[in-house]
């Protein structure tokens, strides 16, 4: 029915089955308990119950001590002898399981079209991992862990983005022989009854690319055509993430090859591997695309001079087109579709444009920078041999991949206070190579990479104008030994 179902893990102190919360589907959120010091109740703290763990377990909410709505006295005691409405407080995964409950309805008034697996895949991901110190992630005790409802609703927000996906296709990477299977016909192609099967578990890794830390989770019943491993099974849609990183996963289910009790074979079901369709949700930080270009600023004649950029933000799956003026942008002509173009100066400055398109969201960013004709080691004005102004600010850096050293080149339409660092890609400064007031004009500046290992910088400069504005722009630099 594509419904949230939320259900108490018991109180048993056990890891044996326990039913509805261990039902082999993972569109059951199972709940268990934690004291008030966010532990799991248990026997070993003391308690004289204790929260079952294992099988699936998803989060923990708080379960020991609950002011609740069940009253002290009965209805009849409180009408007679006219007592006043008290309530108790009341221990169990029974207390802790509203909790979940109430998150679950929170997120659905953010967005009621979310599939019953988002919700539970939220939940999780913005749960606080409180056996980190011993089980680090996800674990049989704790689950996910303990809810956050504050961190759920934040991962609803920008720049969060719940994205859906779908893939075609899979490869049967393992099968069974064959054996008894009973089915129950809730919707799927197959009649309720037993058959003879033959299980395939068939796989697909798929990528996407977000800006920041990604979560990762299917969505089976109403989405996804492959079936659940489960027997009985009910023919409901499935799709389990086996394992993720930042920029993959590899997502799983199962079809079937079956016969009936007679022997005569009936076909795949519910389709074959090839057809399996997996739909997966990305919980990311999607920020608004942008894009910078790092390169030489100023070029002698007949100097080639090639150029980087470098976007941020959207979906990473993105596509360049580079375009030159020479008429200070007055009329274009395009170069190249590459990440980096490379092109020759002649007599006059240009203006050189890389413009990028993000082929998943649609968003378009832009950057442009000049480059200036030297001779002689003189920069020449437009008209004249006069000192040229810039008339924005920029940075660039070039080479770019470099080993050892970069020039990051800058440009100032004012005077202003300066400060021109270098960080790590953990926002870690590495060193601050400018911090001082400078006239405006055009700089340049080097940085020694020699004694760090190879990997991803930023260049970041900030500037304070003496009319009082600020300008802070970054530009990405590789380091390849």
């Amino acid at each position: 029915m594509g419904r949230v179902f939320v259900a108490a893990k018991g109180n048993d102190g056990v890891s044996t089955p326990h039913y509805p919360s261990d039902y082999d589907g993972s569109w059951v959120i199972s709940v268990g308990a934690t004291d008030k010091l966010g532990r799991r109740v248990s026997t070993d703290l003391g308690y004289t119950w204790g929260s079952n763990y294992g099988n699936g377990i998803d989060v923990v909410a708080p379960g020991y001590s609950i002011y609740s709505t069940m009253p002290t006295y009965t209805t009849a005691e409180m009408s007679y002898y006219g007592l006043p409405q008290n309530y108790g407080y009341l221990d169990g995964t029974s207390m802790a399981t509203p909790f979940v409950s109430g998150l679950a309805a929170l997120i659905f008034s953010q967005d009621p079209n979310l599939h019953p697996e988002d919700v539970q895949g939220i939940i999780r991901a913005s749960a606080d991992d409180n056996n980190s110190s011993t089980y680090p992630g996800y674990d049989d005790y704790l689950g996910a862990g303990r809810i956050n409802a504050g961190r759920a609703l934040q991962y609803m927000l920008s720049p969060w983005t719940i994205n859906h996906y779908t893939a075609i296709g899979g490869t049967a990477v393992s099968s069974t022989g064959t054996y008894g299977a009973y089915f129950y016909n809730t919707g799927g192609a197959l009649a309720t009854g037993g058959y003879i099967v033959k299980r395939y578990d068939v796989r697909n890794t798929v990528s996407f690319q977000f800006g920041d830390t990604t979560y990762v989770w299917g969505r089976g019943v109403n989405a996804s055509t492959g079936w659940s491993a489960a027997s009985p099974n009910y023919e409901t849609g499935y799709c389990n993430v086996t394992s993720s990183g930042p920029t993959s996963a590899e997502l799983q289910t199962y079809v079937y090859e079956v016969w009936d009790i007679t022997g005569a074979y009936l076909g795949w079901f519910p389709t074959s591997p090839s057809n399996v369709q997996f739909a997966y949700t990305v919980l990311g930080k999607r920020y608004p695309l942008s894009v910078s270009i790092s390169g030489p600023s100023e070029l002698a004649f007949k100097e080639w001079g090639t150029w980087t950029a470098y976007p941020t933000g959207g979906s990473g799956n993105v596509s360049y087109q580079w375009y030159v003026s020479d008429d200070n942008g007055s009329t274009w002509s395009t170069l190249g579709t590459a990440q980096s173009q490379t092109y020759r100066m002649l007599f006059s400055d240009f203006i050189i444009r890389c413009d990028v398109h993000d082929n998943s969201t649609g968003e378009n960013a832009s950057a442009r920078m000049t480059v200036y004709y030297y001779s002689g080691g003189i920069r020449k004005a437009a008209d004249n041999n006069e000192k040229q102004i810039p008339t924005e600010y920029s940075i660039g850096s070039y080479p770019n991949p470099f080993n050892p050293a970069a020039v990051i080149n800058y440009q100032l339409p004012v005077d202003g206070l300066v400060k021109l660092s270098v960080f790590d890609v953990l926002g870690r400064e590495i060193k601050t190579i400018v911090n001082e007031t400078k006239s405006a004009g055009y700089y340049k500046a080097t940085f020694d990479g020699s004694q760090l290992p190879s990997g991803i910088y930023l260049a970041r400069i900030s500037v304070i104008s003496n009319q009082g504005k600020s300008f802070i722009q970054t530009v990405k630099m590789v380091l390849t030994k």
